[in-house]
């Protein structure tokens, strides 16, 4: 892998070291994307950005120290634990933490999750936190926590022109919905080696200016769309 990807011979002591039982991402501060992605991060991110994210963890630490407002959504009380204790240490008072634990299904299909840990259970609340937010609100809005596909639609309205939306883990089948639904905007892709992992995967970013059809009903959830999302948890 090192001898055909040059971005991962630049961070081949990072991942080397991120593989030992002692390093994880919390601790780390680092986001767990791959290392594209990661270095695509270290070139956009501003100070003046306001950033949304769906699952909580070392990118939530790494934000608050690079940008003024970090938005975090979270499903599982004991992570959000601590990671919240992790944020007090840094002082991140500019961060707005949310724990948003998932029901019993009483809601529209498309917000559940494939792991067998959340069976019968929806994360409408967690995927809708967005909504109570205004349009173009965010420079950048990162999924990757439950509910993917689903987090994807709702996210779509609230990147500001010209922002950017991040899908970890964009290489899987079952997030096949969320590239339909982003579909007409310039898009990054980036395969490759990251931290904590010793295989590849793929993170990929969408900037959000103009795009070929861009129309309500492309945005909007429907029925179809839902259905296709069923399981595009973690």
């Amino acid at each position: 892998m090192w001898l055909h990807d040059p971005i991962a011979r630049e961070y081949r002591r990072q991942w080397s070291q991120s593989l030992k039982r002692s390093h994880n991402a919390l601790d780390d501060e680092w986001p767990w994307v791959t290392f594209g992605a990661f270095r695509w991060l270290e070139q956009h991110l501003r100070a003046d950005m306001s950033v949304f994210e769906y699952g909580s963890g070392g990118s939530t630490v790494y934000f608050a120290k690079h940008v003024r407002r970090v938005v975090s959504v979270e499903h599982n009380g004991d992570w959000y634990e601590r990671v919240s204790q992790r944020l007090a240490e840094c002082g991140a008072t500019h961060c707005e933490y949310r724990l948003i634990r998932p029901e019993p299904i009483e809601y529209p299909p498309g917000y559940t999750s494939d792991a067998s840990a959340y069976r019968g259970l929806s994360f409408f609340n967690y995927v809708k936190a967005i909504d109570e937010y205004a349009d173009d609100r965010f420079d950048l809005i990162v999924v990757d926590g439950r509910s993917r596909c689903a987090c994807v639609r709702h996210a779509i309205a609230r990147v500001k022109a010209g922002g950017y939306l991040i899908l970890d883990n964009s290489d899987r089948s079952r997030y096949d919905a969320a590239h339909a639904a982003m579909g007409g905007y310039a898009v990054r892709h980036f395969y490759g080696l990251g931290p904590y992992r010793p295989t590849p995967w793929q993170t990929t970013v969408w900037q959000l200016t103009a795009r070929q059809d861009d129309t309500a009903s492309h945005v909007a959830a429907t029925q179809e769309e839902a259905q296709k999302c069923a399981s595009a948890g973690t």
